[in-house]
């Protein structure tokens, strides 16, 4: 595999990983209102 390649791919993870993160932190306090 190329590396530019590796290395945008792991960009696009980490990119990915942050914005589920960042989801789950605004729907925790929505779920514990709810409850």
């Amino acid at each position: 595999m190329d590396l530019t390649v590796f290395i945008k791919l792991g960009n696009s993870l980490t990119k990915a990983d942050t914005l589920f993160n960042n989801r789950e932190d605004f729907t925790k306090p929505l779920k514990g209102d709810k409850l």
